[in-house]
């Protein structure tokens, strides 16, 4: 009886970790998508969980917008090749649209595309990572607009792959991307990634300077 219910419970522990993948159905607002098993698969119906993956699907180069806050911790999200996710400033009602839990990830892949344009400068972030997760650019992040924010946790990584594209305004944006994770720009050999910084002053340029180097005693 007591191996019987052991294992009944290492059953039940593994039916609540389970996380589950839920691919985008479409281009269209998030609210609205009937979320499938892979792209262009069947309708699994239920939004993602906490925990869950969320794939944006390049099969028929979906573009989605994020349209809501969505509170649930999610394990992840990757943008396909030719997908495009997108947080706009008409959509930004609440503090952190998107949240992503501790040992989680954002993957743009090559190709992809994710927009971040602009929020209200009396909320919070756009994108809160917990700690220990990767944001890994290998195609275009955009956060030039207005009050655009990714917080990223202690502990955590950022990558910017070779071709890759990272557009970022400091003079409204969330330094912690710098500040809290380890840096690795991939730009040794063609093609070379982009960094593209605007409208920084003088005095922002020298921080960023200062920072890396700490960061990397």
């Amino acid at each position: 009886m007591k191996t019987i219910g052991l294992i009944l419970l290492f059953f039940i522990l593994s039916v609540e970790t389970y996380a589950d993948t839920h691919y985008s159905s479409g281009s269209g607002n998030w609210s609205v998508q009937t979320w499938k098993d892979a792209c262009g698969g069947s309708s699994i119906g239920a939004a993602p969980a906490a925990g869950d993956f969320v794939v944006i699907c390049g099969t028929g180069s979906h573009s989605v917008v994020v349209d809501l806050a969505v509170a649930t911790l999610l394990g992840g999200i990757t943008i396909q090749n030719g997908a495009t996710l997108t947080i706009t400033n008409a959509n930004i009602a609440t503090a952190n649209f998107l949240n992503i839990a501790n040992n989680g990830f954002i993957t743009i892949d090559a190709g992809g595309t994710f927009n971040l344009q602009g929020r209200s400068a009396t909320k919070l972030h756009n994108v809160s990572m917990g700690t220990g997760c990767t944001l890994t650019v290998n195609g275009t992040l955009d956060m030039v607009d207005g009050f655009s924010d990714i917080y990223v946790g202690a502990g955590s990584f950022f990558n910017i792959g070779s071709g890759a594209s990272f557009t970022w305004n400091p003079a409204t944006n969330d330094i912690t991307l710098f500040t809290n994770t380890t840096e690795n720009f991939y730009s040794t050999t063609s093609p070379y990634s982009t960094i593209i910084i605007k409208y920084c002053s003088m005095l922002q340029l020298l921080l960023l300077k200062t920072l890396q180097e700490i960061s990397a005693i």
